[in-house]
């Protein structure tokens, strides 16, 4: 496919097909249908007048270290760089430990790019749930771990996890629980945060038992670029597919990359409706890219 390929410190992995003018900010895709999509275009002939640039991005799983799009955080400086070193899984190492046994090297406050760097953002999420979507805004979210230490410490979590309507995780004398909360109104998002801490000072006090609640993200409501959900609608329609516009649920990197470009997201129902999915996202990324 004749891209040009690097890695950043975080393990951010950038594959760039050059346009016809190089010098312009690139217009970058997600790797989920962003693969797919370049290989219909060069399959179609098309050369793109902006560099188009495929980022797979490090650690977008929240399971290692508790918070979801780590590699979309630190590219788009929504994270600083220490802050994303410390941060430590459940095996205790932290993710500067984590990369360099990876292999990632360089500076953590090297993968931060500035505003403008690139042109737009857009990206395919398969959500599981129809109809075919176009984001217009991700929601405020919040992602608490709330650790109890002591006797009785599973029972104190699992009144917490019964005080904000989730699931805990304990073993005997330490219980720890990931809480994730978002809303797309950033006061009610707030009341949840203000309202699981509450919960957290009444049953530390009530049981006399040790209760850390520690604040990993506080993310604000982030708006799509107009003109990414405009062409997204555009291409939709050429391939005679209806969608709805809405804001989707959990963290994406598009939510991220709002802060440096305009973003956009498609949202498709299904495995099976990915490739129809690939083929819209190359549509917009033809229009994008000039």
């Amino acid at each position: 496919m004749n891209l040009d390929a690097r890695q950043d410190a975080a393990g951010n992995i950038f594959s760039r097909w050059p346009g016809s003018q190089p010098e312009l900010p690139a217009v970058a895709v997600g790797a989920l249908g962003g693969l797919e999509a370049i290989r219909a275009l060069q399959a179609a002939g098309y050369r793109p007048r902006r560099p188009v640039e495929l980022i797979q991005f490090t650690a977008a799983d929240p399971a290692r270290f508790g918070i979801g799009c780590l590699g979309s955080r630190l590219l788009s400086g929504t994270m600083p760089a220490w802050k994303a070193a410390r941060l430590t899984g459940e095996d205790g190492k932290t993710f500067d430990e984590w990369r360099a046994e990876a292999g990632f090297e360089g500076p953590l406050d090297s993968v931060a790019v500035e505003p403008g760097h690139y042109a737009a953002f857009v990206d395919l999420a398969i959500v599981q749930r129809p109809p075919l979507g176009i984001a217009t805004a991700f929601a405020a979210s919040a992602g608490l771990r709330v650790t109890v230490d002591g006797e009785g410490a599973g029972d104190a979590l699992a009144e917490i996890a019964g005080a904000v309507n989730t699931m805990s995780d304990s073993v005997p004398n330490r219980a720890c629980l990931e809480i994730h909360v978002e809303d797309s109104d950033q006061a009610v998002r707030d009341q949840m945060v203000a309202r699981i801490a509450s919960a957290c000072r009444d049953t530390a006090q009530r049981r006399r038992i040790a209760v850390k609640a520690e604040l990993l993200y506080m993310d604000p409501v982030a708006e799509c670029g107009a003109e990414l959900v405009d062409a997204l609608a555009r291409a939709a329609a050429a391939h005679s597919l209806a969608c709805q516009r809405m804001v989707p649920r959990g963290c994406h990197d598009a939510q991220f990359l709002s802060r440096i470009a305009p973003a956009g997201m498609l949202l498709v129902p299904s495995p099976a409706e990915a490739a129809s999915g690939a083929l819209v996202l190359a549509d917009a990324l033809a229009e994008l890219a000039g």
